[in-house]
C-alpha cells in the first residue's frame, strides 16, 4: 500500500472516529433538552410573585459565598391546545427550560424551586437582590403577557419556561454536520477500497494476460 494510499485511510478513520465522538458528546450534552424540542407554545399571563427564603451561591473566586433570595413566578396559561382542568390554575414560571431540568430533574430533593437562579453571584448581596428585582420588574409583574412554552401532558407538575435555549435549527446542526463528517470518512474509505481492489484485479488480469 502507498504512501497517499496509508495517509487517506489514516485521514478518513480519523475523520469517521472524531465525528463520531462529536456526535456522543453533543447527544449526551443534549439529552436532558430533548423534551423541550416538542414543548407547545402558549401565552402565559403573570399572576404574582412570591419570595422565600435566600440561597447560597459562587462568587467566582474559592472561599468565597453570598447569597441571594429566591422568587418564584407564577401564571396562568393561555392556548389552543386541550389543557384540561390544570390550565385553571396558575402554574410555575421558570426562565428558561435550563432553570426547569435544574429543579425538576436534577434537584428535586433540594426543593430550591426559584424561576431563576443566579450562577454567577456579587459577593455583595444587594447586588444579587437587585439582579432578582430587575428581572422581576422585566418579566415577574402581575397582568404582564409572554410567550411561554410548556409540555401539555405535565403542565402543573413542570411549569412554564418563557425562554427555550435549545431550537430545531441547533438540533438541526448538532446532528447534521457530525453526521456529514461520519459519511464523508465513510466514503472516501470506500473509494479508496474500492480503488485498491481494482488495482489489485487489474493487475491479475494483466499477469494473466502475459502468461498467454
Amino acid at each position: 500500500m502507498g504512501f497517499v494510499q496509508c495517509c487517506g485511510y489514516f485521514g478518513s478513520m480519523l475523520l469517521m472516529l472524531i465525528s463520531s465522538v462529536v456526535f456522543i458528546c453533543l447527544i449526551i450534552a443534549y439529552f436532558p433538552h430533548i423534551r423541550t424540542f416538542f414543548y407547545k407554545e402558549g401565552s402565559c399571563v403573570i399572576t404574582g410573585t412570591i419570595y422565600t427564603v435566600q440561597y447560597a451561591c459562587a462568587c467566582g473566586f474559592p472561599g468565597c459565598k453570598s447569597f441571594y433570595p429566591c422568587m418564584m413566578v407564577y401564571a396562568k396559561v393561555n392556548s389552543s391546545e386541550q389543557l384540561g382542568q390544570e390550565s385553571q390554575w396558575p402554574v410555575m414560571v421558570f426562565d428558561d427550560d435550563l432553570q426547569q431540568i435544574w429543579i425538576n430533574n436534577i434537584t428535586p430533593e433540594l426543593e430550591e424551586r426559584c424561576s431563576i437562579r443566579i450562577k454567577q453571584c456579587d459577593k455583595d448581596e444587594q447586588v444579587n437582590r437587585d439582579m432578582v428585582e430587575k428581572y422581576r420588574l422585566e418579566f415577574a409583574l402581575p397582568g404582564k403577557i409572554h410567550k411561554c412554552y410548556f409540555d401539555s401532558s405535565s403542565l402543573a407538575a413542570r411549569g412554564v419556561v418563557l425562554h427555550k435555549s435549545v431550537h430545531w435549527q441547533l438540533a438541526f446542526h448538532v446532528t447534521f454536520w457530525p453526521s456529514l463528517a461520519f459519511c464523508s470518512g465513510a466514503i472516501m474509505c470506500s473509494i479508496l477500497c474500492y480503488s485498491k481492489r481494482y488495482r489489485r484485479r487489474h493487475r491479475a488480469v494483466s499477469t494473466e494476460e502475459e502468461k498467454f
